[in-house]
């Protein structure tokens, strides 16, 4: 008995080390997203200075509080900031595993957390300093946590306080982790049959951490349901933005067109939901409602009535339902044979290699290429007489963090303060094509006309470095 776990135990080792590997090759970092907010938020902190504030962003502790402590144990740069996604990118992993050994077998739960290893998608998220992937593995760990409280008598109350805390550490990363409460009801009622008074515990839970969030804005002279009604605040806000698509076609098209994200696994998830469906067996088919309740409230969710407003769709929110869909992957293919088994797998990985050489960011118009040339921006201005330096403020934060913060907020200007080049002198012009293309479209972002249309309008007097997606003018 020991030999097997023994070997189990070596094998999920190995598995995760090879998945931290492929994550650590595909790195990306800062892009200029809301990721800023983290970083900058997390630095605050560092520095002893951050205070809440109307941010929605820059209050979410399930972010902020990860990439502090990441800042302490390993300085402030980057890398570290991205160790929490990182992180939990790994323990998914591993989450992976054992529910597949719950719900389905050991073998399967280990061919699973293969599987995920290679995930394209979990893969590409993993390296940047965003909430989805810890949002994916906390909502994850917090079903293992239900589960096996149910099936454990002896540690069933323990396990559903873990399991509510373990959501609202997710919530305090993104509020729709409140889209997981759906599948928990369900399996509470068809899969278990009955309301157990323990899952008040899982309630307690949830609570405990979101009071714990509202004592600390009271201490600060706010609301204790500050962050509550930011959440609902900026949940209307973002859905009614019209920055992403609201139509029903966006994830049929979206997985077709980024393939270099999705993979082949798209068409063995398919594969496997349909062959749950009709095997009928209890573990897939808790899997299914699972990852099917997250996919039709991704698809047809709302978040308001009056007026009618539908959730936004983005790709990075089909993390939500990565594991159940791996495990349902990973099942399917334990219906095979071993060879054929083996086969398709070995395809799975390669193609998945394969798809993920184009993540040279450099290579193409994206946030990615954009950060990747921050980078070499920041080691040019490091080999130059230091000035004052104008760039948009998604620019800065990269400039910053890249720098190890040795860039400080007093070096930066904002350039969209800025009418005229005639206005600028003594000082470093730092354009980042992709956000100044990006806010052209933006009503609410001024974007100097010698910026949204560089090189035009830019006086010859000025000595200009240009990198793929950014440029650096030094004007006298």
């Amino acid at each position: 008995m020991r030999r097997p776990r023994f070997a189990t135990a070596v094998l999920l080792s190995l598995i995760i080390l090879l998945a931290l590997g492929l994550r650590f090759a595909c790195y990306t970092g800062p892009i200029g997203s809301d990721d800023h907010d983290y970083y900058l938020a997390a630095h605050e902190m560092y520095q002893g200075i951050y205070h809440p504030s109307n941010n929605y962003w820059k209050n979410r502790f399930g972010m902020i509080l990860p990439i502090f402590a990441f800042y302490e144990a390993f300085g402030t740069n980057e890398f570290a900031a991205a160790g929490w996604p990182m992180l939990c990118s790994a323990g998914a992993v591993m989450v992976c595993y054992f529910l597949g050994k719950s719900l389905l077998d050991a073998r399967t739960g280990l061919l699973a957390a293969l599987l995920l290893a290679f995930y394209p998608l979990d893969i590409h998220y993993s390296g940047l300093i965003l909430p989805d992937i810890p949002l994916s593995f906390l909502m994850a760990a917090s079903v293992l946590a239900f589960i096996t409280g149910c099936q454990s008598e002896k540690y069933g109350p323990v396990l559903f306080f873990v399991s509510g805390l373990l959501l609202a550490v997710a919530y305090s990363c993104r509020s729709m982790a409140v889209i997981l409460l759906p599948f928990l009801l369900l399996y509470a009622a068809v899969f278990e049959k009955k309301m157990k008074p323990s899952y008040l515990l899982f309630v307690l839970g949830f609570l405990a951490v979101t009071a714990a969030e509202g004592l600390y804005y009271a201490a600060n002279g706010l609301s204790p349901l500050h962050n509550i009604r930011l959440n609902a605040r900026a949940a209307i806000a973002v859905n009614t933005a019209g920055e992403c698509s609201t139509s029903l076609a966006y994830y049929p098209i979206v997985i077709f067109r980024n393939v270099n994200v999705f993979g082949a696994y798209f068409f063995l998830f398919v594969s496997a939901m349909v062959v749950a469906g009709i095997k009928r067996e209890r573990g897939p088919l808790i899997l299914l409602a699972w990852a099917g309740s997250i996919l039709l409230i991704l698809q047809f969710g709302v978040v308001g009535i009056h007026p009618l407003i539908p959730i936004v769709k983005v790709r990075k929110f089909l993390n939500f339902a990565t594991v159940p869909l791996i495990l349902l992957g990973a099942w399917t293919l334990m219906k095979l044979r071993g060879r054929y088994r083996w086969t398709v797998v070995a395809f799975l990985a390669a193609s998945s290699l394969y798809f993920l050489r184009p993540y040279v960011y450099s290579a193409n118009g994206t946030p990615e290429a954009s950060g990747s040339n921050i980078r070499n921006v920041v080691a040019y201005l490091e080999t130059m007489p230091p000035k004052p330096i104008y760039a948009d403020l998604r620019t800065q934060a990269m400039m910053m963090i890249t720098s190890r913060f040795e860039l400080t907020s007093d070096r930066f200007r904002n350039l969209y303060e800025i009418g005229s080049p005639e206005e600028l002198k003594d000082c470093y012009v730092v354009i980042n094509r992709f956000y100044a293309h990006f806010d052209r479209t933006n009503p609410y972002a001024k974007v100097p006309y010698f910026v949204a249309n560089y090189p035009a309008g830019i006086p010859p007097r000025w000595r200009a470095k240009d990198f793929v997606q950014s440029a650096v003018l030094d004007v006298p």
